[in-house]
């Protein structure tokens, strides 16, 4: 892959493969300065860098997106170069129940003798009765809360997994109303030739656009079961699904006009936002909470916030 120098800018080949998983220094061949070459998951996208990203599967620069433009790899590892070395990374502990410091009690004063409490006639004491029942409902608090517990952490999963595939699909129209808009402006230059044909999209734009509709749909299958309370969200998802496969499926046809062409592209673009927008008043309030906290990674999901 080509690279560009942190200090002269100078363009650099570094071969993939050679590039250790700690990192390591290495030297510009023009100014001779020291940069560094490491590779980090995309995770760690969140913390700023001194200098340029590039894509670790087909070397490519990376922008602000959360795929490649280039190879249409999705939250791809990518490969840093920079000056100095980066800083350590540290995760920090988080749990759903809080960690609390056991709490020392002072001795408990001597006791007196104390008479058994027994019952007339069954002679069982009642203190085993008042325990067993303690137990019980320790029992049954345990239940609920392992259950709500759960819950909570299933709906999370849910919205976290719907906001990944809203923004498939929204980078899916996004690219695809990209290559309408390249083929439509190749087609305006062959006005007046003996023979107007619709240009085809080029072999390697077809593989990358069919490269996110499988990342899409995975995404789509990732979801499972949908709760009750975002079943009529799905239902609007699963419409901004269908406006992006006829998007997509225009790109593969041959319209008969140009006219025709930029008429069914934009009536598709216009119904995508019109549903988006169904959406926005749809969603639950726990995928509306995910979506806020991935806006600074999904960034072309930010209209609907």
């Amino acid at each position: 892959m080509q690279c560009a120098c942190p200090k002269c800018k100078a363009t650099i080949e570094i071969q993939q493969q050679e590039i250790p998983v700690e990192g390591g220094f290495r030297h510009c061949s023009e100014c001779n300065v020291k940069y560094w070459v490491g590779r980090e998951d995309f995770t760690l996208r969140v913390y700023r860098k001194q200098g340029s990203i590039y894509c670790s599967d087909c070397g490519h620069e990376l922008g602000c997106e959360n795929l490649c433009l280039h190879c249409g790899s999705f939250f791809p590892t990518y490969i840093l170069v920079q000056e100095g070395r980066p800083a350590v990374r540290k995760q920090h502990r988080s749990g759903f129940f809080p960690v609390r410091k056991p709490v020392r009690r002072a001795a408990e004063p001597a006791r007196g003798k104390v008479d058994a409490e027994k019952t007339t006639g069954s002679g069982i004491d009642r203190r085993w009765l008042a325990y067993a029942v303690l137990a019980v409902l320790v029992v049954v608090l345990a239940v609920g809360a392992t259950g709500l517990y759960r819950s909570h952490q299933q709906q999370k999963a849910y919205a976290r997994n719907f906001v990944v595939a809203l923004y498939g699909i929204k980078s899916g129209v996004d690219l695809n109303l990209k290559a309408a808009a390249a083929r439509a402006a190749a087609w305006r230059k062959q006005e007046g030739s003996m023979a107007v044909l619709a240009p085809p999209l080029a072999e390697k734009e077809q593989r990358r656009l069919a490269k996110v509709k499988g990342a899409i749909d995975t995404a789509l299958e990732a979801l499972g079961e949908t709760p009750e309370s975002a079943a009529a969200a799905r239902k609007t998802l699963d419409q901004l699904y269908s406006a992006y496969l006829k998007l997509y499926s225009l790109n593969q046809d041959n319209p008969s006009s140009l006219e025709d062409f930029l008429d069914r592209q934009n009536r598709l673009k216009g119904k995508f936002f019109k549903t988006a927008e169904t959406l926005k008043n749809q969603m639950p309030n726990n995928i509306m909470d995910e979506l806020r906290e991935s806006v600074p990674k999904y960034r072309n999901l930010s209209f609907l916030i």
